[in-house]
């Protein structure tokens, strides 16, 4: 994030400077200590096409251990819950498609800091997966999704921050990169 696009990808609105119907929103994009995470969440409003169902989706430190998850708040607050196994170390960027799949980026550092090889993974989870495990939330008996059920698409150039098109094309940012990453899914990259 900045205030020239010589030296930044976004603007302080988290506008690109390319592409000007174009936000790429997420904890990726603040300017911070390269040391610390500048937000331990990112989220999205998320309704499944069919069941309807709907309500928050956070991807943030919600893990037993700490680590990063995806976690449910139901549209009044009162069902909360786990729709993940941990994916990460830290949150990464989410977003969805037209479809009702939801994408994660991968955040993970070792404990010094430094990338391991699961870092900046993109990650995608079909909507009938979300659907399930937010109705066992609601049933009170939570069922989170393996990180290993979830398609890899790719090893992205960043994880902060993602947004879809509606070509299904996936927009990649954060504060790795001085650019957007572009992956299309009918090429494969």
């Amino acid at each position: 994030m900045g205030s020239r696009p010589e030296d930044s990808v976004v603007n302080i609105e988290q506008r690109t400077w390319d592409h000007s119907n174009l936000f790429l929103v997420g904890c990726g994009n603040m300017v911070t200590l390269g040391t610390s995470n500048p937000s331990a969440y990112s989220g999205i409003w998320w309704q499944h096409p069919s069941s309807g169902r709907q309500g928050w989706l956070l991807h943030g430190t919600n893990g037993p251990s700490g680590k990063s998850n995806l976690t449910f708040i139901s549209e009044n607050g009162t069902q909360v819950g786990p729709v993940t196994a941990e994916l990460s170390n830290f949150s990464g960027g989410i977003t969805s498609d037209t479809t009702g799949a939801v994408y994660v980026g991968l955040s993970d550092l070792d404990e010094a800091f430094l990338p391991t090889t699961e870092n900046n993974k993109i990650l995608k989870f079909t909507a009938d997966q979300i659907d399930t495990a937010i109705l066992a939330i609601i049933n009170t008996s939570p069922a989170p999704i393996a990180r290993a059920s979830a398609i890899t698409l790719l090893k992205a150039d960043a994880s902060g921050s993602l947004a879809i098109d509606a070509s299904g094309r996936l927009w990649i940012g954060g504060f790795e990169i001085p650019h957007i990453q572009l992956w299309n899914p009918t090429t494969n990259h």
